[in-house]
This record gives structure tokens, C-alpha cells and sequence, in this order.
């Protein structure tokens, strides 16, 4: 009995305590980490917004935007299959 709620507990405290993968998921990166991410400059990022190829950040403070973390890597990782799509088609 003691041992099934000791597994009952250590499930219930992973399931409410996020990880650090989670964490860092979740986190919010501000412009210049997002330039520094995908190589791009300031004005590419913003028309890439307006063509709506890249979200739009979350609004933070008065005059402050941030980018989710796992938002701005899965475009990456986007662009990476696009391009090894493309690889694949001409081989």
C-alpha cells in the first residue's frame, strides 16, 4: 500500500511540477534573441510578420514584445524540412 502511493505521489509531483524542458519551452525570448535565432535582420523579421510567415510576438509591457521559445524554433525547424524537401526533389 505504502509503495503505490509513494508511486501515486512522485506521479502527481511530475505531472504539476514542470520540467526544465517544459519551462524553457514555454519561455518567452525578446527580438534580439529572435534575430540572433534565425539570422535575420529587423526588418526582415517584420515583413516576414506581415506576410504572416512568422507570428506575431506577445505583447509584454507597455513597449515590449517577446516571442514563445518553441514558437520561434518550430519555424526553424520548418525551414530546415522545406529546404531537405526541396534537396530530396532535385536528387
Amino acid at each position: 500500500m505504502q509503495a503505490s502511493l509513494t508511486r501515486l505521489s512522485e506521479s502527481l509531483s511530475n505531472f504539476l511540477e514542470p520540467t526544465m524542458e517544459q519551462i524553457l519551452n514555454d519561455a518567452l525570448i525578446r527580438k534580439r534573441e529572435v534575430l540572433k535565432m534565425t539570422g535575420w535582420s529587423n526588418s526582415t523579421l517584420y515583413n516576414r510578420i506581415a506576410a504572416k510567415q512568422f507570428k506575431v510576438g506577445v505583447k509584454i509591457g507597455p513597449r515590449m514584445v517577446a516571442w514563445p521559445l518553441s514558437e520561434v524554433q518550430n519555424h526553424i525547424t520548418q525551414l530546415i524540412n522545406q529546404r531537405d524537401q526541396k534537396q530530396g526533389e532535385l536528387a
